[in-house]
Order: C-alpha cells, then sequence, then structure tokens
C-alpha cells in the first residue's frame, strides 16, 4: 500500500518477530512442533493524520503426521522412598529423567497402532518445576508421530 505499512505478525496473539526482508510474508525456514498454532498478521498505516489497521484471519498452522498431547504424570506416593532408588544416590531430577527415559524406552520397543511410527514422552517446561518439593505429579507432553 501508500504509504508502506507496518506489518506485525501474532502467533496466538501474542506478536512474534519476523525476520524476512518482507515484512509481508512470513517464512518459516525449519518447521518444528513450537510453530504449531493460531497466525495473523495486521498492518497499520497513517493515513491523513489518521491510524489505520487491518488485521487478517487466523490461520492454523498444523504439522502433519503430529499429535501431541499435555498430560499429567503422577507417581506412587513411595516413588523416591523406594530402596533401589535410595541406592541410585541421585536427586529428584535425575530419578525422574530416568524414569521418562525407561517410558520411551518401552514405548520404542512395542506397537503401538499400524500407523505409529514413534512415541516419545517429555517433561513439560521443566524449568518450571521445583524439584526440591514434595514432587508427586507434573506435566508432561505425549508426541506421536504417525506415518
Amino acid at each position: 500500500g501508500n504509504p508502506v505499512p507496518n506489518i506485525l505478525w501474532y502467533k496466538d496473539n501474542v506478536v512474534i518477530r519476523n525476520s524476512n526482508s518482507n515484512q509481508s510474508v512470513l517464512i518459516f525456514t525449519e518447521l518444528s512442533l513450537d510453530n504449531r498454532g493460531f497466525y495473523h498478521c495486521e498492518a497499520r498505516s497513517i493515513i491523513n493524520g489518521r491510524n489505520i489497521s487491518d488485521v487478517s484471519i487466523d490461520v492454523v498452522l498444523n504439522i502433519r503426521g503430529v499429535v501431541q498431547y499435555e498430560a499429567i504424570l503422577q507417581l506412587p506416593s513411595d516413588f523416591f522412598q523406594t530402596e533401589q532408588r535410595k541406592r541410585q544416590n541421585q536427586d529428584k531430577s535425575q530419578q525422574i529423567s530416568n524414569l521418562i527415559s525407561q517410558i520411551n524406552d518401552y514405548l520404542s520397543g512395542g506397537d503401538l497402532t499400524d500407523n505409529a511410527s514413534f512415541f516419545v514422552v517429555e517433561i513439560h517446561n521443566p524449568e518450571s518445576i521445583d524439584f526440591s518439593s514434595q514432587l508427586q505429579m507434573f506435566p508432561i507432553i505425549i508426541t506421536l508421530v504417525a506415518n
């Protein structure tokens, strides 16, 4: 347009940085699961001293063949007190990492569905978990990649 508008891009209603030289086009150089979401852009201009803005419709970016769920993993009340875990001499975060690793090893060895390529469990936002507390449940992400 004339004058050239200022273009803002949003993901899930939060402004994001667009490093493309043509600000009217949002380009992903490499897709990851974190890119999934609702995108829209807003064009802003000042015409005859008036602020003018136009907002696009939301567009959903979905990555085919990938399903992801948020869940809560609840540990047995005696998880950290078992003799085996005490002998391992590991802190809680190490014990939970080992548990997640064991879950992934178990799941990767089994047939989940006819269409599943692999299944991964990971801790959701591990930096926000207080491992020094009486941790009995924590958020996880379960990812299934289908053929």
